[in-house]
């Protein structure tokens, strides 16, 4: 046998084992009565996207909702998210936040500033997710 078919052969072999492996996990996933989860993230979107993203695969894993009721879930969570950040630690008024409405690099930089001044520096997102079917 050549070298490249040895190759191939492992590769492939690494490729069923990883199948395998995913369908495990979506079998535990199923299994599971509950996931609860504390998170205390920075004040930027970058964190809590990824945070929503976990939720949503959570939410779908264990069965909580279909694919329409994960993108609501993923939406609702993300503006709640945005607001706990604008509006919550960097007290960003009714008015400036619907000036920065859809201007996602104007909300990032002031978030960025924001994140520099003493009074807000320490301020955090805090998070308690539990998802259950």
């Amino acid at each position: 046998m050549s070298q490249l078919a040895l190759n191939l052969l492992a590769a492939v072999d690494q490729v069923l084992d990883l199948a395998r492996n995913n369908r495990g996990y979506e079998a535990l996933a199923q299994a599971m009565d509950y996931a609860e989860f504390r998170f205390r993230t920075e004040n930027d979107f970058v964190s809590t996207d990824r945070l929503v993203e976990l939720v949503q695969q959570l939410a779908a894993s264990i069965g909580t909702c279909d694919s329409g009721g994960q993108v609501r879930l993923g939406m609702a969570l993300e503006e709640a998210l945005r607001m706990a950040i604008l509006r919550g630690n960097l007290e960003l008024s009714p008015e400036l936040l619907l000036a920065l409405s859809g201007r996602t690099e104007d909300a990032e930089r002031w978030i960025v500033e924001g994140r520099m001044e003493a009074r807000y520096r320490d301020r955090r997102v805090q998070v308690r997710v539990k998802v259950t079917a």
